[in-house]
């Protein structure tokens, strides 16, 4: 049980566990150190200690200790019995104390504010009431002379800044200044850059103005008679709802498009997508199209089939243009267009009902090769269209006997592609292909006992005499023969192809198909590395199934595998886990034949210092000391043959 003790120094009364008998203990009144007494020697202490009266303080009576000067309660000197100085008493008060003084001194002062805030809103007089006033009358005809008066772009964008905030109010006074500027316009550059930037403010602001519509659309047909403003007034009219200019918007609208195309062609085949002037001018191409789009759709609102059926009309004679391959990027610019104009982030029916509806209704009502342009935009969308195709296919069957020669060539190329029907040989790469047999075969399926109506000539299939092929194409042409030929002429056609950089083509992805039969390992293996070295991330699923390819050599899977890890460094996500459960197989096979070490180091290098550190020291499962050492020093290898 506990025991009652005093302390030998202040002589405070304390009560100590058994456990601490004999032990020394620090007295919590004086802080000294004093040794707790065996309960046996405490009951002879207490019979052999006379009782001495403990000494207390003359003011407050608190017990002390016989050799105190002060007291501990109400700091008074037991000496003199007078309280201590202030200083010092503030000197021994306790943490509880400050803080609750401190709470106290916090709380009043929040009590004081917010009564002195009452007041203060009390004493406030009452607000004065609203008195709207009159709007400050705008500068326009200055800020519109400030546009048509710059001479640099910097000059131009501080006056679209000055009008970005009073554009409606002030649309009237830049008409004006439009109207005045075109009377003594000279096709400058910074003068057409000027006129065009109006005109892109009268645009913005057409629903505030309808009134001003007929003044504007005048002013435009006078800007559409200068040379460098007929695009722009083109695209205006358009965004004003004048339906009179849909023909040559739509003509415009192609030309820009193949415009387009051709300049990312031919961007990418000079490897130029990189240099200033090549960005810039692909996008002002797109700035262009995507404005005559934003006309063309307005305009479609009301008549789409007329705007549709010219831009369907062109659909055979695109497949000459440069950037696209039988008429697939027209298709889909097309179908695009014929979307709606607000198109939310969510999906919504109408985007691919809307084109769906328009395409069909021509299908019915429009010309035989428009109706066949038609249903082969359908066609290319996908096959939720299958019941359109098959129905405009039906109806061009029905049109196929009384067309021009020219025209029974596409629709039988063209019905042929929208059922998957085959009217003889198959293969055709194009209508002009298409035989009379042919012809004669699509009309009697469509409308048996019937036969094609000859007004003329088929036209003859074209022969290829001249094809421009860059030297890239070449020289990847031969190196790819070159791979075929064997492990060291493989080792070399690889170090030509990455000094050449090549990159991953879609050749070098079709070696790494893992879907061939009686696979060049040769041939696979540099395609493997040419994948590592150009972060082939599209690769990733032809990779996962090499790996996993049990019947292919252990050496491959494991190439496969290493390719993986290398893509996997490139993005910092190890999601195929290497080098966990890397197995080539016996390396002394690799150690003493083909392909070695190599292709391995050549990957690791491909990956980084990331890869390597990783491959060094992968504490989940270490690799074993010899596959480690192996693939460290390929790696070494690797980086010295590096140029």
């Amino acid at each position: 049980m506990p025991l009652k003790i005093r302390c030998p120094h202040c002589l405070r009364v304390l009560v100590a566990a058994d456990e601490t008998a004999g032990q020394t203990k620090l007295c919590p009144a004086c802080g000294q150190n004093f040794s707790v007494p065996l309960p046996s020697e405490l009951m002879a202490q207490k019979a052999a200690t006379p009782q001495v009266a403990v000494p207390t303080c003359p003011r407050c009576h608190a017990e002390v200790a016989p050799t105190a000067v002060w007291c501990h309660q109400c700091h008074t000197n037991l000496a003199t019995g007078k309280r201590l100085p202030l200083r010092q008493r503030l000197r021994f008060l306790t943490w509880r104390f400050w803080t609750i003084a401190g709470a106290s001194v916090a709380v009043g002062v929040l009590v004081l504010f917010a009564v002195l805030h009452m007041v203060r809103i009390q004493r406030q007089p009452p607000p004065a009431p609203f008195v709207p006033t009159a709007p400050k009358e705008i500068a326009g005809a200055e800020l519109a002379a400030q546009l048509f008066a710059a001479r640099t772009s910097a000059d131009r964008e501080a006056a679209l800044c000055a009008l970005s905030g009073v554009e409606q109010r002030a649309a009237p006074a830049v008409a004006d200044a439009l109207a005045a500027a075109l009377d003594k316009y000279t096709d400058a550059p910074q003068a057409r850059a000027n006129v065009r930037a109006a005109l892109d403010l009268l645009v913005r602001t057409r629903d505030a103005h309808l009134s001003a519509r007929a003044d504007w659309l005048a002013l435009l047909e006078r800007c559409q008679q200068q040379r460098g403003l007929r695009a722009t007034a083109l695209r205006a009219r358009a965004q004003l709802g004048d339906e009179r200019v849909a023909a040559d918007l739509a003509d415009l609208w192609l030309s820009e498009l193949q415009r387009s195309l051709l300049l990312a062609r031919v961007a990418g085949a000079a490897r130029s997508n990189d240099e200033p002037g090549t960005r810039l001018g692909l996008r002002q191409a797109t700035t262009d199209l995507s404005r005559t789009t934003a006309g063309l759709r307005i305009l479609a609102q009301n008549e789409p089939l007329g705007v549709f059926e010219r831009l369907l009309a062109s659909y055979w004679e695109s497949w000459s243009w440069l950037g696209q391959q039988r008429g697939e990027r027209l298709a889909d610019a097309i179908f695009d267009l014929a979307r709606p104009a607000q198109q939310s982030l969510n999906f919504d029916p109408r985007d691919v009902r809307q084109p769906r509806d328009i395409l069909k209704r021509i299908g019915a009502s429009a010309a035989a090769p428009v109706r066949a342009a038609a249903g082969l935009v359908l066609e290319q969308r996908g096959p939720q269209y299958r019941s359109a195709c098959h129905t405009i296919a039906e109806s061009l069957a029905q049109l196929l006997p009384t067309c021009d020669p020219h025209d029974q060539q596409r629709l039988t190329w063209a019905i042929a592609r929208l059922r998957g029907k085959l009217f003889g040989e198959a293969g055709r790469a194009d209508p002009l292909d298409v035989t009379p047999a042919e012809i004669a075969a699509a009309a009697e399926w469509g409308r048996p006992g019937s036969k094609p109506t000859l007004k003329g000539p088929y036209p003859a299939a074209p022969v290829l005499k001249w094809r421009a092929v860059p030297a890239t194409r070449l020289l990847e042409r031969d190196l790819l023969a070159q791979l075929h030929g064997g492990w060291p002429a493989a080792r070399r056609t690889l170090d030509d192809w990455l000094a050449a950089e090549l990159g991953c083509t879609p050749r070098i992805a079709a070696l790494v198909s893992p879907g061939q039969r009686d696979p060049d390992y040769p041939a696979v293996t540099m395609a493997l590395v040419i994948a590592a070295t150009s972060n082939a991330q599209a690769l990733r699923p032809q990779l996962e199934l090499w790996h996993e390819a049990t019947e292919q050599p252990a050496w491959l899977r494991a190439l496969a595998y290493t390719v993986l890890g290398s893509l996997d460094a490139r993005t910092g996500k190890w999601t195929s886990g290497w080098p966990a459960g890397l197995d080539p197989g016996d390396v002394t096979t690799l150690d003493s034949g083909d392909p070695g070490w190599e292709p391995f180091g050549r990957v690791l290098v491909a990956g980084g210092p990331g890869m390597l550190e990783r491959a060094a020291d992968f504490k989940p499962a270490p690799l074993p000391t010899r596959l480690r050492d192996r693939l460290l020093a390929a790696a070494k290898a690797a980086n010295r043959a590096a140029p």
